[in-house]
């Protein structure tokens, strides 16, 4: 009788633990022509959340202009954007066509 009450209350312990949702998204960032090193995400969340749990300092705030591309196409930018399983994030402070080209070249 012991016994089942132990792994019963396992089982109640282990269901109220959150789970956060699993995925698995690429992640390319480039910045003043160098790629940082940051390249993949693992959880479910916004490109908010995920860097502000990487950089100390927050590298949107620092009078950058940002170009961003999901799944190949571009995007507004926006830090809000909800990360998806598979998804390939590519963003860069570059301007030129060219250089752009070239990152993302680089990333694949």
């Amino acid at each position: 009788m012991i016994k089942r009450f132990i792994i019963a209350g396992s089982l109640i312990l282990a269901s109220c633990i959150p789970v956060r949702n699993v995925i698995d998204a690429d992640l390319a960032v480039w910045m003043n022509g160098e790629r940082l090193p940051y390249t993949s995400i693992d959880v479910e969340s916004t490109l908010r959340d995920h860097f502000a749990s990487i950089y100390k300092v927050d590298l949107f705030t620092q009078g950058h202009t940002w170009v961003m591309f999901i799944n190949g196409s571009e995007e507004e930018f926006t830090l809000d954007y909800a990360i998806k399983d598979k998804d390939k994030i590519f963003l860069t402070t570059s301007a030129g066509s060219a250089q752009v080209l070239y990152e993302l070249e680089q990333s694949n």
